[in-house]
């Protein structure tokens, strides 16, 4: 067991799906019929389904893509579409300038969050892990990798709203939006890309 701990690839899944659910996913889904509503729409179900739908969308996109661009530049293009989006929102909760239009700001950067979670963060990550891990070690890899999946995610839905009651909602946003930057420095720096490589050389980058 010490041994998988020691592996590189174990350790990339581990924090790849922690960075997928602390950038914030559930809560923004959590969020999204109260953001739809403070714009004006009043059915929560159509919030819901515009919600759905852009989810849909981004992974038929993804899955006609991945193969072209690469795991590792859509998982990178993901997190910054999802730091770039939760930013805005943030900066449209809080700027006074830009107070007038928050709630159109609202809507569109809780779309373009989930269309790029959709494209990249949502899933590539679990086709990502099993490529990495070898065989004899790929099964407790990826179920650690699910683990961490769902700690992180008991993790943000029991302390998202104690946050939004002690720093506001835009503090929060904020938070999740340096989260996804910070797992865009982590793709680039630290996960090899899998695509059109033989096992060995995916370990080859690995070492």
């Amino acid at each position: 067991t010490m041994e998988l701990f020691a592996m590189k690839s174990f350790k990339i899944g581990l924090l790849l799906f922690a960075f997928q659910q602390l950038a914030g996913i559930n809560a923004l889904v959590f969020f999204s019929t109260s953001v739809f509503r403070q714009a004006g729409v009043a059915s929560d179900t159509l919030a819901s389904l515009a919600v759905g739908a852009t989810n849909v969308v981004g992974t038929i996109i993804a899955a006609t893509i991945i193969e072209k661009a690469g795991r590792t530049s859509l998982l990178s293009a993901s997190y910054l579409g999802q730091g770039l989006s939760m930013f805005a929102m943030a900066a449209g909760f809080t700027l006074p300038v830009l107070q007038p239009y928050s709630a159109p700001i609202a809507v569109t950067g809780t779309l373009l969050y989930v269309l790029s979670f959709a494209l990249g963060a949502g899933p590539v990550t679990g086709l990502l892990i099993p490529e990495l891990n070898p065989a004899k070690t790929r099964g407790r890899a990826v179920a650690a990798a699910f683990v961490s999946h769902w700690a992180c995610n008991v993790m943000v839905g029991q302390t998202f709203m104690l946050g939004v009651q002690a720093y506001g909602l835009p503090a929060v946003y904020a938070f999740f939006g340096a989260v996804a930057m910070g797992a865009v420095a982590y793709v680039k720096t630290q996960v090899p890309e899998t695509r059109g490589k033989s096992f060995e050389e995916i370990q080859k980058d690995l070492a």
